[in-house]
Protein backbone atom coordinates (compact mmCIF):
# COMPACT_ATOMS: atom_id res chain seq x y z
CA UNK A 1 0.00 0.00 0.00
CA UNK A 2 2.87 2.37 -0.84
CA UNK A 3 1.06 3.92 -3.80
CA UNK A 4 -1.33 6.81 -3.16
CA UNK A 5 -4.93 5.69 -2.87
CA UNK A 6 -6.40 8.87 -4.38
CA UNK A 7 -5.26 11.71 -6.58
CA UNK A 8 -7.07 15.02 -6.29
CA UNK A 9 -7.93 17.75 -8.77
CA UNK A 10 -10.23 20.76 -8.91
CA UNK A 11 -12.58 21.30 -11.85
CA UNK A 12 -14.12 24.72 -11.44
CA UNK A 13 -16.16 24.59 -8.21
CA UNK A 14 -15.93 20.78 -7.99
CA UNK A 15 -13.24 18.76 -6.23
CA UNK A 16 -12.53 15.34 -7.73
CA UNK A 17 -10.88 12.49 -5.85
CA UNK A 18 -9.84 9.68 -8.23
CA UNK A 19 -9.04 6.18 -6.95
CA UNK A 20 -5.55 5.05 -7.94
CA UNK A 21 -6.07 1.48 -6.71
CA UNK A 22 -8.10 -1.44 -8.05
CA UNK A 23 -9.58 -2.66 -4.76
CA UNK A 24 -10.84 -1.14 -1.52
CA UNK A 25 -10.69 -3.98 0.98
CA UNK A 26 -8.34 -3.39 3.92
CA UNK A 27 -9.82 -1.78 7.06
CA UNK A 28 -6.74 0.40 7.61
CA UNK A 29 -6.93 1.50 3.98
CA UNK A 30 -10.58 2.50 4.39
CA UNK A 31 -9.84 4.39 7.60
CA UNK A 32 -7.05 6.26 5.82
CA UNK A 33 -9.30 7.11 2.90
CA UNK A 34 -12.04 8.38 5.16
CA UNK A 35 -9.63 10.51 7.19
CA UNK A 36 -7.85 11.79 4.08
CA UNK A 37 -11.12 12.69 2.41
CA UNK A 38 -12.36 14.60 5.48
CA UNK A 39 -9.07 16.53 5.59
CA UNK A 40 -9.34 17.28 1.87
CA UNK A 41 -12.89 18.60 2.33
CA UNK A 42 -11.82 20.72 5.31
CA UNK A 43 -8.93 22.25 3.33
CA UNK A 44 -10.86 22.87 0.10
CA UNK A 45 -13.79 25.11 -0.60
CA UNK A 46 -15.66 23.32 -3.35
CA UNK A 47 -19.41 23.37 -3.96
CA UNK A 48 -19.42 19.66 -4.69
CA UNK A 49 -17.26 16.58 -4.51
CA UNK A 50 -16.92 13.68 -6.93
CA UNK A 51 -15.36 10.39 -5.95
CA UNK A 52 -14.14 8.68 -9.14
CA UNK A 53 -14.11 4.94 -8.50
CA UNK A 54 -13.99 3.96 -12.16
CA UNK A 55 -10.61 2.19 -11.64
CA UNK A 56 -12.05 -0.10 -8.96
CA UNK A 57 -12.80 -3.71 -9.72
CA UNK A 58 -13.77 -4.70 -6.16
CA UNK A 59 -14.81 -3.13 -2.88
CA UNK A 60 -16.05 -4.56 0.41
CA UNK A 61 -19.31 -3.78 2.17
CA UNK A 62 -17.25 -1.70 4.61
CA UNK A 63 -16.17 0.44 1.64
CA UNK A 64 -19.83 0.91 0.71
CA UNK A 65 -20.46 2.07 4.27
CA UNK A 66 -17.57 4.50 3.89
CA UNK A 67 -19.33 6.03 0.87
CA UNK A 68 -22.46 6.57 2.94
CA UNK A 69 -20.38 8.24 5.66
CA UNK A 70 -18.68 10.50 3.11
CA UNK A 71 -22.07 11.52 1.75
CA UNK A 72 -23.42 12.21 5.24
CA UNK A 73 -20.35 14.30 6.12
CA UNK A 74 -20.75 16.40 2.96
CA UNK A 75 -24.53 16.72 3.29
CA UNK A 76 -24.09 18.03 6.84
CA UNK A 77 -21.75 20.70 5.41
CA UNK A 78 -24.25 21.58 2.66
CA UNK A 79 -22.07 20.10 -0.09
CA UNK A 80 -23.10 17.87 -3.00
CA UNK A 81 -21.59 14.42 -3.62
CA UNK A 82 -21.53 11.99 -6.54
CA UNK A 83 -19.53 8.94 -7.47
CA UNK A 84 -18.32 7.56 -10.78
CA UNK A 85 -18.15 3.81 -11.37
CA UNK A 86 -17.43 1.54 -14.32
CA UNK A 87 -19.53 -1.44 -15.27
CA UNK A 88 -18.74 -4.52 -13.21
CA UNK A 89 -18.81 -5.75 -9.62
CA UNK A 90 -18.59 -2.30 -8.04
CA UNK A 91 -21.49 -0.97 -10.10
CA UNK A 92 -23.51 -4.10 -9.31
CA UNK A 93 -22.89 -3.77 -5.57
CA UNK A 94 -23.94 -0.12 -5.62
CA UNK A 95 -27.05 -0.97 -7.63
CA UNK A 96 -28.02 -3.84 -5.32
CA UNK A 97 -27.68 -1.63 -2.24
CA UNK A 98 -29.69 1.21 -3.88
CA UNK A 99 -26.99 3.77 -3.11
CA UNK A 100 -27.99 5.56 -6.30
CA UNK A 101 -31.09 6.66 -4.39
CA UNK A 102 -28.87 8.30 -1.74
CA UNK A 103 -26.46 10.17 -4.04
CA UNK A 104 -25.83 10.30 -7.81
CA UNK A 105 -23.96 7.31 -9.24
CA UNK A 106 -22.87 7.79 -12.84
CA UNK A 107 -20.52 6.21 -15.36
CA UNK A 108 -19.00 9.45 -16.68
CA UNK A 109 -16.76 11.84 -14.75
CA UNK A 110 -17.90 14.92 -16.69
CA UNK A 111 -21.54 14.10 -15.95
CA UNK A 112 -20.77 13.75 -12.25
CA UNK A 113 -18.98 17.11 -12.21
CA UNK A 114 -22.00 18.79 -13.83
CA UNK A 115 -24.37 17.19 -11.30
CA UNK A 116 -22.52 18.53 -8.24
CA UNK A 117 -21.44 21.93 -9.61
Amino acid sequence: MDEPIFSYEVRGVVCVARAQVNELVHPEQLAGISQGFREYVAESNCAGYVLDLSNLTYMTSAALGMLINMHAHLAAAGKKFAIVVSEGLVAEAIEQTHLGEVFPVVHDLNEAVVQVA
